[in-house]
This record gives structure tokens, sequence and C-alpha cells, in this order.
């Protein structure tokens, strides 16, 4: 019986905080200062800061990712309501990251800040201090190492610098583990779509593809499916 009130309140809370994440997004997205939105010493875009349109459509978007955060909701609840809690608080903030980084190309550091201070939502679930020291280590000074050599070899910035914070933030919030994961994962499934792009003649090769949601994706992957399964 109190495993089935316990799914019930799962159930029921997954729902409500899976609306609320979903249009709490797309709100946030479309009301940021544009200078949130545009890079250090330029002037912000029209599409950022134009008022008669939204820089995300409502719909179908907030329903979209309600559904979605309430379904993965739901299935980490499963797991623990400690763990669902810090784990929906990050994968919204990556959401936020992928959106900001795959439309307008920009990784917004206020972004990346809450990123790394969702970690302390993983803290009592045996996340210890030395753990998120190692996952900012991992995660960003692998990137680091990355866009350096990158650097080097194309001599201009082959990934944006966000990218090196982005990894560093998820490492505090995920661990050496989360870090390297996202890295791999992220950078492997970015290399494949820019190549099929290159393949089906849809891009040249100097286009630039953002790496972002493609990182963001490979650790929420890491949070909803192989953190639980580890």
């Amino acid at each position: 019986m109190r495993e089935l009130v316990y799914f019930a309140a799962v159930v029921v809370g997954s729902l409500g905080g899976g609306v609320l994440a979903g249009c709490g997004a797309i709100w946030v997205i479309n009301h940021v200062p544009a200078s949130w939105l545009t890079d250090y010493g330029e002037e912000p875009s029209d599409r950022v800061v134009s008022a008669d349109r939204q820089r995300v459509p409502g719909m179908p978007w907030k329903w979209v990712l309600s559904a979605s955060f309430a379904v993965v909701g739901i299935y980490m609840g499963c797991t623990g309501w400690q763990y669902e809690a810090a784990g929906l608080a990050a994968c919204w903030v990556l959401v936020l990251i992928a959106v900001a980084d795959g439309l307008f190309l920009i990784i917004p550091d206020q972004f990346v800040l809450l990123l790394a201070l969702t970690g302390i939502g993983f803290l009592p679930l045996g996340s210890g201090l030395i753990s998120m020291i190692a996952g900012l280590g991992a995660g960003g000074g692998a990137m680091l190492l990355i866009w350096a050599v990158s650097r080097a070899i194309a001599g201009r910035d082959a990934m944006g610098f966000g990218d090196v914070k982005l990894c560093a933030a998820a490492g505090l919030a995920l661990g050496c583990r989360g870090a390297l994961f996202m890295l791999v994962a992220g950078t492997f499934a970015c290399g494949i779509f820019a190549a099929v792009r290159l393949a089906g003649k849809r891009a040249k090769r100097r286009d630039h593809v953002p790496m972002g949601p493609f990182l963001c994706g490979a650790a929420a992957l890491y949070i909803v499916v192989v953190h639980a399964f580890l």
C-alpha cells in the first residue's frame, strides 16, 4: 500500500512539475535579457531583441517539453524522489543551454553557473566534494585541451569557449564519470551529425555546428539512463 501511495505521489508530482518545467523553460528563453544571448562586444540580433515575436514559439514546444519532463520525472521517481529532483533540475538547465546554443550559437554564463549549482542536489546522493572537483577537472580540463589543440590546428576557434565552461560545470554537477560520458558521447554525436550534413551537401566544411546541444543531450542521457544503470 505504501508503494502504491508513493507511486501515485510521483505521478501527480511529475505531471505538475513537468508542466511547470516545460512552460518555464520556454518562458525563460523568451524573457531573458538580449545581452545573455549575445557574444561580448556584439550587438543583439533582431531575432533576439524583437518584441513582436517569440524566440521560441510556445506552441507546440511548451507542451512537448512538459510531456517530456513529466515522463522522465515518473521514470526517475521510481529511483527515488531526491534523485528525481536533482536530475530534473539539471536536465531543465541543460534544455536552456541546448536551446540557446542551438538557436543563437551562444552558451550564456548565467546558465552555466546555474548548471554548476545543480550539483548541490546530488550531494545527498553520495556525490562528494572530491567527486565534484574531479568532475570539474575531467570535464573542463579535457574540453580545454581539445579546444586548444583544435585552435592550433585550424588556426581559429573550431569550437566556442562556452563548450569548455559547459563541460566544467557539468563535471561539477555529475562527477568524473558523468563528465567523461558527456564529452565522449556528445563529441561523437556531433561528429556524426556534421558528417551526415557534409555528405548530404547541406553544409560546407567550414560551417559552424553548435556542439552544446549534443553535449547537453549526452549529459541528460547520463542523468536519466546511464547513472541509474551504473
